[in-house]
């Protein structure tokens, strides 16, 4: 499958994290992103699980309500990141799961150990991050 994450609106700089990690973990192993506004990074990394032809599964938690600090942008104004993920996860919809909850709800759903690899990229203030890591 040819990559198409570059056509999506933000930043990414962990290509190679992401490479490191499909490359790392055998046939049915699950991800979690936590935060992953409107996919960008979910796309690279599914579209990497779908080539390497592993089971791998994924599931993206964020609630797709935006962030303080980016509240001008033109999707949180317009309220459509979730459409917006939706969209462009389309044809990874097979291998990514949106989990629409805050990333400590979301936390909940899983047993302990039973993530292989945990990206968190959700709450930037120290105290959210910090959050996010003590419940992943």
């Amino acid at each position: 499958m040819e990559h198409y994450y570059q056509n999506i609106h933000r930043w990414m700089n962990y290509e190679g994290l992401y490479l490191d990690m499909v490359a790392k973990f055998p046939s049915g192993s699950r991800f979690v992103e936590i935060g992953s506004w409107v996919g960008r990074s979910a796309c690279f990394l599914g579209v990497e699980i779908v080539n390497s032809g592993k089971g791998i599964k994924l599931d993206c938690v964020d609630t797709w309500l935006g962030a303080p600090e980016l509240m001008e942008e033109d999707v949180i104004k317009n309220g459509t990141l979730y459409s917006d993920f939706i969209r462009n996860i389309e044809p990874l919809k097979d291998i990514i799961k949106p989990i629409r909850l805050t990333s400590t709800q979301a936390s909940h759903l899983y047993e302990d150990e039973s993530i292989d690899f945990a990206f968190i990229d959700a709450d930037h203030t120290k105290e959210g991050f910090t959050a996010d890591l003590d419940c992943w």
